[in-house]
Order: C-alpha cells, then structure tokens, then sequence
C-alpha cells in the first residue's frame, strides 16, 4: 500500500478469486464536501440543472473525462419541475500520494417531472481527484 506494508489478499468464494483487503482512510469533511459538489453537480449538468461552467469547478477541464461530460448529449432533455438528492454515500475513501486520492459516490438521483411524475437516476461511481494548483479537481470517473 502507499505506506509500503503488503496489503493482504482474501479470498472470495462467490467470485472464486483473491481479493486485496484495502484499508480506507476516513475523509476530511471538505474532501467529502468537494466530492458531493462534483458528483451532484455532474448529475445536475445531464438533467439541465447546471451549466459547463459549473462542471468545470469541479471537473479537470483538460482530462478526458470533462471532454466526455462535455460532449454527452443533454438538449433532448425534457423540462421539469425539481430534483432531489437522497440516500447519499461518500466511502471507500483511499489516498494514493499527498495530491491524489480516490472515492466512492453514491445517492439516488431523483428529478420531477410534474407534482406526481418522478424518475429514479441512481448513481454509483468512483471518482479520482487530484490536486490542482492547491484545490482537487476530478480525473476520472
């Protein structure tokens, strides 16, 4: 692992294969704060409900994954009354290096069509960050 202890391998029987064991580091409040605002403000930007712009606080505008979000179609996207966020989880928090770290973002998405119409987007990834000039950015997703 990054302190140079061998991590331990477990083996999982449903899969039939070794595992690593890995030790998450609990995340600092802003680190975790830094990750829902991308994450949410990523699921808004597909839904309408934030600009470019906004992604780009977030999101390293030379990395590929900005250029994927970018060119993700989002026009036909239909209108709407509000969305909502629910069931939150930021976990499996795990530092690489003193400027990169990785963790996982998962909430339910929800957007309202009408006062009765809802659609469900769950959302389950696991974001890279990296410091960027003193503020981490997303990498990869």
């Amino acid at each position: 692992n990054r302190h140079g202890n061998e991590s331990k391998l477990v083996y999982d029987e449903k899969e039939n294969i070794f595992v690593e064991e890995l030790a998450y580091d609990t995340i600092p409040d802003d680190r975790k704060q830094r990750v829902t605002d991308a994450a949410q403000t990523y699921a808004k930007y597909v839904t309408l409900d934030a600009t470019l712009w906004n992604v780009g606080q977030y999101f390293d505008t030379n990395s590929d994954t900005y250029n994927s979000i970018r060119i993700s179609e989002t026009r036909w996207y239909t209108y709407h009354i509000g969305f909502e966020f629910k069931d939150v989880e930021v976990k499996e928090y795990y530092v690489y290096d003193e400027n990169t770290f990785s963790v996982r973002y998962s909430c339910n998405h929800y957007v309202y069509r009408t006062q009765t119409e809802e659609f469900l987007f769950p959302l389950d990834l696991t974001l890279y960050f990296k410091n960027i000039n003193g503020k981490y950015f997303g990498l990869y997703c």
